[in-house]
């Protein structure tokens, strides 16, 4: 599936790239011609702005695959050593925290990482632990980050309930919309992998 995204967005790029040779092209035909070929110089107009559409849909689908295969890439990372749908609960977390963005930082709390790990969290993995194996910095790489979820949660989920585990990540006074969000981005998760 990802192979055969990642060759589409190769054609697309150059068809991007052929359609954008065609729009320099025009560009250059409507510089020389005359003013009295009016005509003509309307018909190249038009190409130009036709042509600019077609790129500026290409490079719309463009990003778009590329967003589609990070988010299948992170899909087959998390299926490595966990059930399925364990591992879509904690993808939908990501997402519900940082929209999979493992650099992402909130200057307010001070989470951090692709799961938003607040300081606290990082203690208390530490002190399950009993020694210091994580790092301020571990929170900003993937591997490390779900293996803080996993531990938090083999302690205090051992049964892998999604409630407990949003719960677990954010035990605010805002839990049923953020519950909520969590749920909701798991049972589309859950169509799009399984109905792939």
């Amino acid at each position: 599936m990802i192979d055969k995204l990642k060759k589409r967005g190769r054609l697309l790029d150059r068809a991007t790239d052929i359609l954008t040779g065609s729009l320099v092209i025009v560009a250059i035909m409507l510089i020389f011609s005359t003013a009295s070929n009016k005509n003509s110089v309307d018909n190249l107009k038009y190409d130009t702005q036709r042509l600019k559409m077609d790129v500026l849909k290409f490079q719309r689908e463009i990003d778009s695959l590329q967003k589609r295969i990070l988010f299948l890439e992170s899909v087959d990372y998390f299926k490595v050593n966990l059930e399925k749908e364990w591992s879509l609960a904690k993808i939908a977390l990501a997402i519900v925290e940082s929209n999979l963005d493992k650099t992402a930082i909130n200057p307010t709390s001070g989470a951090s990482g692709i799961y938003q790990i607040m300081p606290i969290f990082l203690k208390e993995v530490n002190r399950l632990q009993k020694a210091v194996i994580y790092t301020p910095e571990c929170v900003f790489d993937i591997k490390k980050s779900s293996e803080m979820v996993e531990i938090i949660n083999f302690h205090r989920n051992p049964e892998k309930s999604i409630e407990r585990l949003a719960y677990l990540h954010n035990p605010t006074e805002r839990q049923g919309w953020y519950l909520n969000r969590v749920k909701n981005t798991y049972e589309t998760l859950k169509l799009i992998c399984y109905n792939d």
